[in-house]
């Protein structure tokens, strides 16, 4: 990690007037990856990939204590911006924040709680459904979380969701058909070390609601369990979409990860995804996979096999993926 301290800036301009920046921190962390990647989809690519990861975290101080992080992430071969946000932490009263892609708050925080992973869950590479968690996360919201005697509760809004694009400060967006509101809700088990749970939902609302289309609801819950060297989780979700006639998900992960010593993880993990359609034949998506990891310091050489079978909810189809990779942190 690199740090970058701003003590002050003292600058004579016009009549000798003087200008102080107030102290802050920030932080540059980052890391490269390269994979070889095989799978039976028709792919254009060599199968070789390398991408880099850049975060710059600033913190600072208000007057009264509360503090503040601005976060800016560039990521993927072209390095664009991948996700912003901005933090202020009330201390006792909670935190307030800005998202835009980071996943700070609301829904997106039971992103596979259930399905623990040495390196990739069961779906990656194979899932075309997906867990239903994040379809808004590109969008930017307003949340607010805090933590009181072992309860996290996190609130979102998004006032549009029309598009998927992160909206620039100045810039006019309303007029949007949809907005979106998504919680989380995590609870530490009292007296049981180790055992948390989480409860989360979304509910998309057409503002401008064509016929037969209202909204849409995906809640999700999960518990995990951390004893030893083990952790076993699971989940489950269901999505149901408020058009007429249209296709309602159902879905189950779960997993377990083992902590062979300080350098090397293992797991097992399973996604199945429900597709009910009702004009036609329900067909689930069933996806499981192994993955390892091996750190070397700064370090880590990953490993993961995913296959599938009725992948996006076809009938009788296929599919397997495998991934090696190279990450360096710094």
């Amino acid at each position: 990690m690199i740090n970058l301290k701003k003590v002050g800036l003292t600058a004579l301009a016009g009549s000798l007037a003087m200008f102080t920046v107030v102290q802050a921190e920030v932080a540059l962390t980052g890391s490269s990856e390269a994979t070889y990647t095989t799978s039976d989809k028709s792919s254009t690519g060599s199968g070789i990939g390398y991408s880099n990861d850049f975060n710059i975290d600033a913190t600072g101080e208000f007057n009264n204590g509360f503090t503040y992080t601005t976060h800016l992430n560039f990521a993927g071969q072209d390095m664009g911006t991948d996700s912003n946000s901005l933090t202020v932490d009330m201390g006792e009263l909670g935190a307030i924040a800005i998202d835009q892609g980071a996943g700070i708050n609301g829904i997106s925080k039971i992103t596979n709680y259930g399905n623990p992973s040495a390196y990739e869950e069961a779906g990656h590479g194979v899932s075309s459904l997906g867990d239903k968690l994040d379809d808004g996360e590109t969008v930017t919201g307003i949340g607010y979380s805090n933590t009181m005697s072992g309860v996290t509760v996190s609130i979102e809004l998004q006032p549009t969701t029309q598009t998927n694009t992160l909206q620039a400060g100045g810039v006019s967006g309303i007029g949007a058909t949809k907005s979106n509101v998504n919680y989380y809700i995590g609870l530490d088990v009292p007296n049981v070390e180790g055992l948390s749970m989480a409860f989360g939902g979304s509910n998309f609302d057409n503002k401008v609601a064509a016929a037969g289309v209202e909204e849409t609801d995906v809640y999700s819950a999960g518990v995990k369990y951390a004893f030893d060297r083990f952790t076993v989780g699971l989940q489950m979700t269901e999505a149901a979409d408020g058009a007429s006639g249209a296709t309602q998900y159902m879905g189950t992960q779960y997993g377990i990860m083992m902590k062979v010593n300080e350098e090397l993880s293992v797991s097992y993990s399973a996604q199945d995804m429900e597709a009910d359609v009702p004009s036609g034949t329900n067909v689930t998506e069933e996806s499981q996979g192994i993955s390892a990891a091996y750190s070397m310091g700064s370090a880590s050489v990953r490993f993961s096999y995913n296959e599938s079978d009725n992948p996006n909810a076809v009938l009788g189809t296929k599919d397997d993926n495998t991934e090696l990779s190279l990450s360096l942190k710094f």
